[in-house]
């Protein structure tokens, strides 16, 4: 099911945003074949239940100002473990935790989009930084996911 998840993108006020969906690998790896550009200023994505969200060569494709990961504490499969956090976190990129941030609204004007959370983070998405090519991580645990 993770692989023949909804894919939307869309501009709003010359601001682009990709939404993944719970996309696993497979889906991942089609829809860059499929899809030449990609590029997006923001990409929301959930948890895949078998593999990780964004690979680095989709982040490639689109490099982001802005990831949204959708994730909760509960099930524990829904949650962004330290491997994706820390693999996410190389890329010199905003990412938001939804487990953390508990709700996120992008407000959308005129030449300006701002991003505001539950927990108090608000920023402009024109100040963020733009993003940085993959870093690989170190080869994973066997069973670590």
């Amino acid at each position: 099911a993770d692989d023949g998840a909804l894919v939307c993108r869309g501009e709003f006020f010359g601001v682009s945003i990709l939404l993944l969906s719970d996309l696993g690998r497979p889906g991942q790896e089609r829809l860059l074949e499929r899809t030449p550009d990609l590029r997006a200023d923001i990409v929301v994505s959930g948890i895949p239940t078998q593999t990780e969200p964004l690979n680095d060569a989709l982040l490639d494709a689109i490099r982001p100002r802005l990831i949204i990961i959708a994730d909760s504490e509960l099930p524990a499969t829904t949650r962004a473990n330290e491997r994706l956090k820390e693999r996410l976190a190389r890329r010199n990129t905003k990412v938001i935790y939804t487990r953390e941030a508990e709700a996120v609204t992008i407000s959308f004007r005129a030449n300006e989009c701002e991003i505001k959370t539950a927990n108090n983070q608000r920023f402009k998405l024109q100040e963020l930084p733009a993003m940085k090519q993959a870093i690989p991580l170190p080869p994973s645990e066997p069973g670590e996911r």
